[in-house]
């Protein structure tokens, strides 16, 4: 049914005016680098820029320039009016923007075109030593990996040692068991969930930005044919699924605060009562449990490890990363790293975090102060919401902010965490907080409906309804942002499409709570999705490794085709996983099992009503 929407929908959108094969002919490489490896064989220095292009005579431009200027007007495409380029240079004494102008001043004679000016010049530093700091995370990893081996070969025997007669009651064999993998493996399988259907939701979710990713690092890295992402933007259906890589991270943030509102109303129905230290150790166990997987991530970024790993064309950025650790670590251990601008983050993935811990604690102390005045829940929160998209409205205006983060945007990667924009309207608090408190909404309606039989939803017609609000509601958002409005349409658009995106997502979760056989429903109840929502936070924390380690070493441009872009997002959620799962039993798992033995937490009473 939602294939048949998006289908009615093409009609009208705009179509891309497309590039012939013969005008990317007449184009400059966008890419241009020499050969890193070969280069620092000859003991040379490795240099990159970025070269502003304009025509030779702007009264009489070529046609090289009249395609560019074309391309600048659709943002499907690169910013042709600028390439980059790597050179190897002999020595560092003379004047490195010199030398570039020189070299390609020529070059772009034949093209009509000459340089402007060169931007963003920096040379690839020579690859570190191992530090002492570097060693003792190495050594760090290496203990934790070992501590887990023993307790796994430990609880194997103690089990056989048990089915012999031995009854061990030891407090340190207790603990050392919440390090085994095959105890662990036996907790989470036992856990049971009467909504595991949003555990899956999770998991759909993570490869979906695990993908995102994965397709923001390759279309933003040196690639030989840039033209090939420009011909997919080409595709109306390809620019949708390109709205929904990047937006469907509101779904996280609705998941986080419905899963809020249920535990926390749930714990004040059994204690009739919730107390501040109950709110205090509500955000302190969450601070605790993301905590230790994180500070581990942390410490490797602060290491030369990524630099000596990463010893090509993009070890400028593993340098970049470094340098922003170091200024910047503390933000990230404390969830506040979305405060500083996005070029300048450690670890820019963590953003999420950040923004969805500090809606956390809001959001706990919205529910308190619902508890305490008997303020109506959905005018608290409703308000809160409504006061997000007026302060972001305000932003985008004070600021000029075109209004809407065109998401199917072609940009490289240090571009696109240079935009200011994209600071203000994807990585803020602010931005998301709108999706959070529907969310909030969500969790209460849920809640306060959790007996009610709504037999209405089993009726065909609003079984077909409910499908297309649950995915027309998304397509629209993401098709609003396909067009060029007003400064003041686009102010207001950059306010409300997240939102309404998220709201497309609420009304299909509360459409499956109430609704056990839709068959949407049935395939996020699939059990091997749903037991893989329980690695979603390792795997979230740790999936940039995998997405990003396959490129470290290029010395060149890579080529790219459909296939192997293919290849590549496959292979990404499969490692991501992977990893993700290992580091659920190394670290964050037996740090939470620790948690729980020796955190205090909120007490609660037997529970009277299933939630």
């Amino acid at each position: 049914m939602w294939v048949i929407y998006i289908l009615l929908l093409i009609r009208f959108v705009p179509n891309v005016n497309a590039l012939t094969d013969e005008a990317y002919h007449l184009l400059p490489k966008y890419f241009e680098l020499e050969n890193y490896y070969e280069c620092k064989s000859a003991h040379k220095n490795y240099c990159k820029a970025d070269i502003l292009l304009m025509p030779i005579d702007e009264n009489n431009t070529s046609i090289t320039w009249k395609i560019i200027e074309k391309t600048l007007q659709d943002v499907a495409y690169y910013d042709r009016s600028i390439i980059h380029v790597g050179v190897c240079v002999k020595n560092l004494n003379g004047n490195l923007s010199e030398y570039i102008l020189q070299k390609y001043s020529e070059k772009l004679t034949d093209y009509g075109l000459k340089p402007k000016s060169i931007q963003d010049t920096k040379c690839i530093n020579p690859t570190p030593e191992l530090s002492s700091f570097d060693i003792s995370i190495l050594f760090l990893t290496l203990i934790l990996l070992l501590i887990v081996a023993f307790a796994t070969v430990k609880n194997w025997t103690l089990q056989e040692m048990n089915n012999s007669g031995y009854q061990s009651s030891s407090e340190n064999e207790k603990i050392l068991m919440f390090f085994s993998v095959k105890e662990n493996w036996k907790r989470i399988k036992e856990v049971k969930r009467k909504y595991a259907f949003l555990e899956g939701m999770r998991t759909v979710t993570m490869i979906i930005i695990i993908i995102s990713h994965g397709s923001l690092i390759i279309s933003g890295l040196y690639i030989e044919n840039p033209d090939f992402f420009e011909n997919l933007m080409e595709n109306f259906l390809l620019r949708i699924f390109t709205g929904v890589l990047w937006f469907m991270v509101q779904v996280n943030f609705l998941l986080s605060a419905m899963l809020l509102v249920l535990h926390f109303m749930g714990t004040l129905e059994r204690n009739n009562n919730i107390r501040p230290v109950d709110v205090s150790l509500f955000a302190l166990n969450r601070l605790i449990r993301l905590s230790p997987a994180l500070l581990l991530k942390i410490g490797f970024h602060l290491s030369n490890i990524p630099q000596i790993l990463a010893d090509g064309v993009l070890k400028d950025y593993a340098e970049k990363e470094c340098y922003n650790c170091k200024k910047h670590w503390p933000l990230t251990l404390t969830f506040t790293n979305n405060f500083v601008d996005a070029k300048d983050m450690c670890i820019a993935e963590t953003w999420y975090l950040a923004a969805d811990t500090q809606l956390y604690i809001l959001s706990l102390l919205l529910c308190f102060l619902f508890v305490k005045s008997k303020i109506n829940f959905y005018i608290l929160v409703g308000s809160t919401g409504v006061l997000a998209i007026f302060f972001n409205l305000y932003l985008n205006y004070s600021y000029d902010y075109p209004g809407v983060v065109q998401v199917f945007s072609l940009k490289t990667v240090s571009t696109f965490l240079a935009n200011e924009q994209i600071g203000s309207q994807y990585f803020s608090t602010h931005s998301n907080m709108c999706s959070y408190m529907m969310g909030l909404m969500l969790g209460m309606i849920c809640f306060q409906s959790r007996d009610k039989e709504m037999a209405i939803l089993n009726k065909w017609w609003v079984e077909f309804l409910w499908y297309v609000l649950s995915f027309g509601l998304p397509i629209v958002s993401i098709v609003l942002i396909f067009y060029n409005y007003s400064t003041l349409t686009n102010v207001l658009l950059g306010a409300i499409v997240k939102p309404l995106f998220a709201l497309g997502f609420a009304v299909m979760i509360f459409g499956m709570m109430k609704n056990e056989n839709v068959t949407l429903r049935k395939f996020f109840q699939w059990r091997p999705i749903v037991f893989l929502g329980n690695f979603t936070y390792s795997t979230y924390l740790y999936h940039s490794v995998p997405v990003l380690l396959k490129f470290v070493r290029i010395s060149t441009p890579i080529q790219v085709n459909s296939f192997i872009l293919v290849s590549y997002f496959l292979l990404d959620v499969i490692l991501s996983y992977s990893l993700g799962i290992i580091m659920f039993f190394v670290v964050e798992f037996p740090a939470s099992q620790l948690q729980k033995q020796f955190v205090p937490n909120v007490k609660t009473k037997p529970a009277n009503k299933s939630i």
